[in-house]
């Protein structure tokens, strides 16, 4: 290998190491030990039930979904989508048991948080009174159940006894139905704050890399490191909202607003990272067909963007699915013009080819296996791989300074050399001009001489 190279691989390799197994840990074990949590579909005598689609819509008042016969409800066996491609309000009856000889209190959660608006309500001990509960993304934070970015009510259930309740959704968009119930609530609230450390860990590593890009193209003011910035704001904005990031800071922000600023950001912050590669590997100069394809893939980009301003309006979720496919399917094709610029000799291909990778390596998983990983670790798989590549470019843009670093100490050490040369150089002919001057001195002197004889 190369001895002008700027980064030794063998460090550059145990750092990378060394992130990938922070970040998994973090985002995959401490984050996602969910000690204490019982899925509802696997607790002993619990039950979930909702409404037909149809008749759920038309109802909002909870005593009249109490008197309804029993014909009408429908056993919820397992987590997905709740109905139809897009969903007004469901409806569910959930009953959950309480085997033992005192009564517990615990936490009934939905474990993925995306619902605009949920409602709980549970009988009371006079007829007619019924107690009320609300979350949901559109909940304002002094009015939810629980504070914070999670769907979850508290609830006791009697000794030797069950409760059940009912639970509305309201969201324009999707409702996908993932009930779990925590026994003890203080499992519960360990759990979410091991959540919110990991994920404060893992946005605080981001904000570290946007910061430092930023120092980086305030200094230079270089091209492609403005667009490396604008690709990773973009990319953060991203994260950050499909996170519940806002609720998390207090803020009630639901749909179409959030998939709206999340679908828009997503093919945004692609195109920034389509025209960073080609200002970053000087495509147009080194490789024209490369560069076509880049071109292809930051069009592509633009397409989907304007598609995601209006796509989230028209109440289908559908639309978000393909965005986000459209924007997997043009980094594939980055990552083709990464391996063909690599191959034509071009040191920084290999930074985009292993960045592009780590990115695909996060996301196959999640996707090949979403019928059998829990939707939250599938998220999660992706997070680790989005932050390795942003953490690999952000090291091929500072092995481009270190690179011109070398290259401006090598081009001074050849001018001191070159300079020395020259002193050299001129000291010979100095010394020979003056002994040059002392024979034609003598010379001159003899023919005198010779004159005045």
């Amino acid at each position: 290998m190369s001895s002008a190279r700027s980064f030794s691989w063998l460090p550059l390799g145990a750092m990378l190491a060394l992130a990938t197994v922070t970040m998994g840990w973090l985002l995959l074990d401490f984050a996602g030990r969910h000690t204490g949590m019982q899925p509802l579909d696997r607790v002993a005598g619990a039950r979930v039930e909702v409404l037909e689609d149809s008749l759920g819509r038309k109802l909002l008042v909870s005593a009249e979904v109490a008197a309804l016969p029993a014909t009408a409800w429908k056993v919820w066996g397992s987590s997905g989508f709740a109905s139809g491609p897009a969903p007004v309000v469901i409806w569910a009856r959930v009953t959950v048991p309480n085997a033992s000889d005192a009564a517990v209190s615990g936490m009934l959660s939905d474990v993925v948080r995306y619902a605009d608006r949920v409602d709980l309500f549970m009988p009371g001990e006079r007829r007619g009174e019924w107690t009320h509960q609300r979350s949901g993304e559109w909940t304002p934070m002094d009015e939810k159940a629980l504070w914070g970015r999670e769907t979850a009510f508290p609830l006791t259930v009697p000794a030797q006894s069950a409760r059940t309740v009912y639970l509305r959704y309201e969201d324009p968009m999707a409702v996908w139905l993932e009930l779990a119930w925590w026994p003890d609530g203080r499992m519960f609230h360990a759990a979410m704050l091991r959540d919110l450390i990991a994920e404060g860990c893992y946005f605080g590593l981001l904000l570290a890399l946007l910061f430092y890009n930023a120092v980086v193209w305030v200094r230079t003011r270089f091209a492609h490191s403005g667009y490396y910035l604008l690709y990773l704001g973009g990319f953060i904005v991203y994260l950050f909202g499909t996170r519940s990031g806002f609720a998390a800071l207090g803020w009630a922000f639901g749909s179409p607003w959030m998939e709206m600023a999340g679908t828009v950001a997503l093919p945004l912050s692609g195109a920034c990272l389509a025209e960073f590669m080609r200002r970053f590997l000087e495509l147009p100069e080194r490789l024209r067909g490369a560069d076509r394809m880049v071109v292809v893939a930051r069009t592509l980009m633009l397409v989907l963007a304007g598609a995601a301003l209006i796509a989230p309006l028209t109440g289908h979720a559908g639309w978000l699915n393909a965005i986000v496919l459209g924007s997997t399917a043009t980094h594939a094709l980055l990552l083709v013009a990464a391996l063909a610029v690599w191959r034509a000799g071009a040191w920084q291909g290999r930074y985009f080819v292993l960045a592009f990778g780590s990115l695909f390596a996060g996301v196959m998983p999640a996707t090949v296996l979403i019928n059998f990983l829990p939707l939250e670790e599938a998220c999660r798989l992706v997070m680790v791989g989005a932050a390795l590549e942003m953490l690999i470019l952000s090291l091929a843009i500072a092995d481009r300074f270190a690179r011109l670093q070398q290259e401006k100490l090598a081009a001074q050490e050849r001018a001191v050399a070159e300079a020395e040369q020259r002193r050299v150089i001129q000291e010979a002919y100095a010394d020979e001009l003056e002994h040059e001057v002392r024979e034609r001195t003598r010379e001159l002197a003899k023919a005198n001489a010779d004159k005045d004889r």
